[in-house]
């Protein structure tokens, strides 16, 4: 990427380095709630149940989400998303019962599924199609590097 490239990198910055705080931190959660669930000797099918909650969350908003997008921008929705992620991430220490934390890791999912789509639709809305491919490689690099790194 060059960045006589209308800018292009100063305009990416910002989707870049939120994805990377928000891959860590997903990254760290995610871990500490494996060995959070392993500490209270709860069977392992909760931890089967609170990783399936997740990803069906995610798997529907990643649908559900794009509806919500187009009514209210990219600004508002990031806002949303990111906010409910934030309260879900405090609400693990409030209460932990297991029934709760599989209805935290199905709202979390839905959020992550609208968080990934604001960022990555906007990085495409604000990309030529000559340099999206290195827009998105550069994204999923640190995607799965800092998710990595989390862990």
């Amino acid at each position: 990427m060059k960045v006589e490239q209308n800018g292009m990198v100063g305009r990416l910055l910002p989707a870049y380095g939120s994805i990377v705080v928000f891959v860590f931190g997903h990254g760290l959660l995610s871990t500490w709630l494996i060995v959070r669930v392993a500490e209270t000797g709860l069977p392992s099918w909760w931890l089967g149940l609170l990783t399936a909650s997740y990803f069906v969350g995610l798997i529907s908003g990643s649908f559900i989400n794009c509806h919500l997008l187009a009514r209210i921008g990219h600004i508002r929705a990031y806002a949303a998303y990111a906010s409910v992620l934030t309260i879900i991430a405090l609400a693990y220490g409030m209460w932990s019962h297991p029934a709760f934390w599989v209805v935290l890791r199905l709202c979390g999912g839905f959020a992550t599924g609208g968080l990934v789509l604001v960022i990555e639709s906007w990085m495409l809305m604000n990309s030529q199609p000559a340099n999206r491919g290195r827009i998105m490689a550069v994204y999923m690099g640190l995607f799965y590097g800092f998710l990595a790194l989390g862990q």
